[in-house]
């Protein structure tokens, strides 16, 4: 398997690490610094954690403090006037996500004359005038370590993706004891901003073994961890690992790219100014729920891997408990549904298409498990308008689940008339064509039949109407072995595993 690994050259990691940002100018022989952070970080004076240790080194330190949330175009310009205006050789990206965006979009505009939208996915935006060292101050962006960076065309009302190397940063310094002042509502979206980052990389297209572990390791830190920062804010060891499970699942998908609750939530942050962190919240039960059936086996590890579910779960019912854990997490953390947050319900339907072209056109919804098209989108976003919690999708005809491909025992019969067989799962239902016994330990012969299942828990004896026998564990041979008698037996008008005298597989 062949794939590509993109991280920062050099990350600085531990409570109080932010006052050795000197030694990391030093480290790549910068000298002429410009920070770039929000009126919050300066207000609060935050942002003397990296100016003071510069200062006292005999730095000059420039600071340009205009981002706002959620950045757009026109703020990016203005960093590059700020920046073009002085003689600065590297950016210090200082605050949450947005600053830190901010920082990398301004070394990719200043490259040349083009718009920002000049850049925006599918361009490889690999060049920047500057290098960008990021010191985030919440657990959840991950911006410190990934080759993306997100801003809002402020004409269009369209948040562009931007990719590529001229985005990664340099270094990062990731300092847990700036998160102590967080509000409580920023730790809780930031921190399902950062367990989405991990889950979608994990059941990402493009994901890959280097992307996987990370993904798997941020889920074990975050998943724990998230509620006890958020009731406990000074709580040293939770901040710590929310700190450390952000990043990684920056690293990650920064490799492996997300998929559909990111190309969803920018359309929603765009047009109705809502946190990132918290669209992605509103969205990722019922994105889940939608997904489940094309990756079932990666979204069970995940819910085992978070504390949702239990290695003895089967893997329908741990990526069950995923999707009620992950409405549990919405309703303890107060995240309100895009009605509950007061968007106009005649705003939402009238951009609601223009909201699906947009989540298609990023790309990330290619990178999911299942694939949707514009009106599965759109009933999503039906869905999540008056309940994040995702399980009314179940009941809308537009989101109809696909078929589970079964494997092994749990093998559909074909003729069944209930959504789930009960030789595939769930609820022990009827098929209507066999009589079922115990779930997922018998199959149906795969056609029409009045015959009787054989009791020996592994395969079909005998199917009176049809007058054939399944071999099995026969080779070429054509031999297969009757478990009732003990005995092995010859089938002529069957000479290879799993075909019936037509030859044709069952």
């Amino acid at each position: 398997m062949e794939f590509n690994i993109v991280a920062p050259r050099f990350m600085l990691v531990g409570g109080g690490t932010a006052g050795r940002i000197g030694e990391i100018l030093a480290k790549f022989g910068l000298s002429r610094p410009l920070v770039v952070t929000d009126p919050v970080m300066v207000a609060t004076g935050l942002v003397r954690r990296v100016i003071d240790p510069l200062e006292k080194a005999g730095i000059t330190v420039g600071v340009f403090s205009d981002t706002i949330p959620e950045p757009t175009d026109t703020v990016v310009v203005a960093g590059v006037q700020h920046m073009r205006a002085g003689d600065y050789d590297c950016l210090i990206g200082f605050g949450g996500g947005s600053p830190i965006d901010t920082a990398k979009a301004m070394a990719i505009l200043a490259m040349g004359d083009a718009p920002m939208s000049a850049y925006k996915a599918p361009f490889a935006a690999d060049r920047g005038a500057l290098p960008v060292i990021a010191v985030p101050t919440t657990a959840g962006t991950g911006s410190e370590a990934t080759r993306f960076t997100v801003i809002t065309d402020a004409a269009r009302d369209e948040k562009m993706l931007i990719a590529g190397l001229g985005a990664l940063p340099l270094a990062g310094i990731v300092d847990y004891e700036l998160t102590f002042s967080v509000p409580k509502r920023t730790t809780a979206d930031t921190g399902i901003d950062a367990y989405s980052h991990a889950l979608e990389a994990w059941v990402s297209k493009r994901a890959t073994p280097f992307s996987d572990a990370l993904a798997l390791a941020a889920m074990e830190l975050i998943a724990p961890n998230l509620l006890t920062a958020y009731h406990e804010p000074q709580n040293a060891k939770a901040r710590e690992a929310m700190m450390l499970g952000a990043m990684q699942a920056g690293i990650s998908f920064s490799n492996a790219s997300v998929a559909l609750v990111h190309g969803m939530s920018r359309p929603i942050g765009a047009h109705f100014h809502v946190p990132h962190g918290l669209s992605n919240a509103m969205l990722l039960p019922a994105v889940t729920r939608f997904s489940i059936p094309a990756a079932i086996g990666r979204y069970a590890e995940a819910a085992r891997r978070s504390g949702f579910a239990t290695a003895s779960d089967s893997d329908e019912r741990a990526a069950d408990k995923l999707a009620d854990g992950l409405a549990a997490w919405n309703a303890a953390l107060s995240v309100p549904t895009p009605r509950g947050f007061g968007i106009d319900p005649a705003v939402w339907q009238a951009k609601k298409e223009l909201m699906a072209e947009q989540a298609l056109a990023s790309g990330s919804p290619g990178n999911n498990p299942r694939v949707p098209d514009k009106a599965e989108i759109m009933a999503l976003y039906d869905v999540v308008w008056g309940a994040n919690s995702g399980k009314d999708l179940r009941n809308d005809p537009r989101l109809a689940q696909p078929r589970r491909q079964a494997r092994g025992r749990d093998r559909r019969c074909g003729r069944h008339r209930s959504r789930h067989c009960a030789l595939a799962g769930r609820g022990r239902r009827r098929c209507g064509a066999a009589r079922s016994g115990r779930r997922g330990l018998r199959q149906s012969c795969g056609r029409p039949h009045r015959g009787r299942l054989s009791r020996n828990r592994r395969r079909l004896r005998y199917c009176r109407p049809l007058e054939r026998r399944r071999c099995g564990e026969g080779g070429d041979s054509g031999v297969s072995r009757d478990r009732y008698r003990g005995q092995q037996r010859r089938h002529p008008a069957c000479q290879q595993p799993g075909r019936d005298r037509a030859g044709r597989v069952e």
